[in-house]
């Protein structure tokens, strides 16, 4: 039963690693697609503060595409993933039940990952550097 329960062990530290490892990138591209983003607004935004826009105002411009986004895809995944975790579940005798309030915080989650990494490149670009 030890040499099971080191290789469940060893099972799960992979899982760890590499659900980083996708996080990470995901941040990047999140990185990279707002700095794009900002790249392509640049005139846009420099009118806008000729005209007196603050900063959090040409920030929450360049968000709201982005957080429209993540929310559209998390409406996406959410059912699926609801659906296909409790058929998964549904083989075990002991099993936990998918909670809503779960999914809703994984909702906000994914919206706090943009907001951290996407938020740099809106902020550079707005506040008169380059965008990335």
């Amino acid at each position: 039963m030890h040499g099971f329960s080191k290789m469940k062990s060893e099972s799960v530290n992979w899982q760890v690693y590499f659900s980083a490892l996708a996080i990470f990138i995901s941040c990047l591209g999140i990185f990279g697609l707002a700095s794009f983003a900002a790249g392509q607004r640049t005139k846009e935004i420099g009118i806008r503060k000729v005209l007196g826009a603050s900063i959090f105002t040409l920030w929450r411009m360049l968000s709201r595409d982005f957080i429209w986004l993540v929310i559209a895809s998390f409406l996406l995944a959410a059912p699926l993933t609801y659906y296909f975790s409790n058929e998964w579940l549904r083989r075990y005798e002991y099993r936990i039940k998918n909670f809503v309030v779960g999914f809703c915080l994984y909702r906000d989650r994914s919206v706090d990952y943009y907001v951290a990494h996407g938020k740099l490149p809106s902020y550079q670009n707005s506040n008169g550097k380059s965008g990335g």
